[in-house]
């Protein structure tokens, strides 16, 4: 099995089904996508079945309240007892924490694998991981300039009857698309290659034309995506977490862990919580056009 990223492959919903049912494939995310993945009200709007993953959050919710009361109990234990029972809960806690922590990436995974529209988005925002056989690889459409993007086949499947323009302004967002960490980041408009609103009424346009549910879906996406583009951002974009991707790899896992500690302080946090206030407003009076 060689390992490989989202970031490089492009693996379609329908393949990785296929490709794991044959034990041909499985993938995983990491700890960072986990964590954005639950509780964030923004990922709701991605998935298939809301239902289902609110279900894995409460779980995991759950858990974790009753590992912190386990730990408030022995610090009070400590005050009314022994005192080393603090340490007890402590150790506990570092023994539960990891377990909890993969137990809910694991159901995360879960819920991807039943939920095919989170398991694109996820995709699109290149956040997974994968196993493969080494057998299939060359099967894998991989991710680079002179390949295709991967959601223009969506869109093109759709647009079979549109005009030249419009298949330029909804194909080139869609490789802009492709490039965006359309979950975690805002971008200036002015890296758009048309205009904001030329491309919502696009999206919007092709959404209400077709009565296919996953192209539907994609449009949708698009407009989710499109929310993230703001005015006055600058050549760099506002995130909210840091960008593991854009560290360089090492082995030290102090130097790495001390590289994000200081790209989490040049956060604008204030700012990116600001900007999902108007993106969500805006996504909204998008949605509200849909048909």
């Amino acid at each position: 099995m060689k390992s490989i990223s989202s970031h490089d492959y492009y693996i379609p919903y329908e393949q990785m089904i296929s490709l794991r049912e044959k034990g041909q494939l499985n993938f995983g995310i990491d700890r960072l996508t986990g964590q954005h993945m639950t509780n964030n009200v923004n990922i709701l709007q991605l998935a298939d079945d809301p239902a289902l993953l609110r279900a894995t959050w409460r779980a995991h919710n759950f858990w974790t309240w009753a590992m912190l009361g386990g730990f408030a109990f022995t610090v009070y234990l400590s005050f009314t007892s022994a005192w080393w029972f603090f340490i007890i809960g402590f150790v506990a806690m570092g023994v539960f924490n990891p377990m909890l922590v993969r137990s809910n990436e694991e159901n995360l995974l879960e819920v991807m694998i039943k939920d095919k529209s989170l398991y694109e988005a996820m995709h699109a925002g290149k956040r997974l991981n994968f196993l493969v056989d080494e057998s299939v690889i060359s099967d894998l459409q991989k991710r680079d300039e002179l390949t295709e993007t991967p959601k223009i086949p969506a869109f093109k499947k759709t647009i079979q009857k549109q005009t030249a323009d419009d298949w330029s302004i909804v194909g080139e967002f869609g490789a802009i698309m492709e490039k965006a960490d359309i979950l975690q980041a805002f971008y200036d408009s002015s890296e758009l290659p048309y205009s904001k609103h030329q491309i919502r009424d696009a999206l919007i346009r092709k959404h209400n034309e077709t009565d296919n549910a996953e192209d539907k879906n994609v449009f949708n996406t698009g407009l989710l995506a499109l929310a993230q583009f703001q005015e006055n951002i600058g050549s760099i974009p506002v995130r909210g977490t840091v960008n593991i991707l854009g560290l360089e790899r090492s082995d030290n896992l102090t130097q790495m862990a001390r590289e994000i500690e200081e790209e989490e302080q040049k956060l604008d946090k204030e700012l990116f919580e600001s900007l999902r206030v108007i993106a969500k407003r805006e996504y909204e009076s998008y949605k509200a056009q849909l048909k």
